[in-house]
């Protein structure tokens, strides 16, 4: 991920920015999630949650 703008607003639903590797809606098949290195340069990252904000979301320990 390059040059991006991410924003989370305050009570847009979940509170992760990115989740790279898979989803559930997946059927769970980890045979078809994205593997390795995610680059993450240059992006700009804004939260007004009042509560938490997770930054980037792993979906297995491959990931």
């Amino acid at each position: 991920m390059y040059g991006n703008v991410l924003i989370e607003p305050d009570g847009a639903g979940n509170s992760q920015m990115v989740h790279y590797g898979g989803d559930s809606g997946d059927s769970g098949n980890e045979s078809i999630y994205r593997k390795g290195t995610l680059y993450f340069y240059h992006n700009t990252v804004v939260s007004t949650r009042d509560g938490n904000t997770t930054l980037v979301r792993l979906s297995t320990n491959d990931e």
